[in-house]
């Protein structure tokens, strides 16, 4: 049996994270119909120190899913205080730990915390990517 944990993630949490997005980003990449849209290797170099900077922001959230202590997925949410908007700007999971219930969990948690703070959820997805589109319509 699977152990599922979840946690709001922190600084001692960038290395995880940023092997994450950066899996992430090469999946983006790949599966786009506009690869030259998404980062080139360069954005690497620079991302690990703009991950402390956004875990380190007040206004935003990242949540973190482990199974059995192994890095499983995230959700990146930020408050938008202009757009008076509780904005979750990136999902993701590991394909071996798909069909965990790991993605609706992270999205209930950034979900009822955009409803804590009292501000409209709005999902950020890429056109190209009709599953993800079908995913947070359901």
């Amino acid at each position: 049996m699977n152990d599922i944990t979840f946690k709001q993630a922190d600084v001692k949490d960038t290395e995880n994270l940023y092997a994450l997005s950066v899996e992430f980003e090469h999946y983006n990449k790949e599966n786009s119909t506009r690869p030259h849209e998404h980062s080139p290797d360069e954005w690497q170099i620079s991302f690990a120190e703009d991950l402390k900077n956004i875990l380190k922001d007040e206004d935003s959230y990242i949540y973190l899913a482990l199974v059995d202590d192994v890095p499983a997925g995230y959700i990146f949410a930020r408050l938008c205080k202009g757009c008076y908007a509780f904005v979750i700007e990136e999902l993701y999971v590991r394909s071996q730990f798909n069909k965990l219930g790991i993605g609706g969990r992270l999205l209930d948690f950034a979900i009822s915390h955009g409803k804590r703070l009292d501000y409209d959820i709005k999902v950020e997805v890429f056109d190209w990517n009709q599953s993800a589109k079908d995913y947070y319509l359901k």
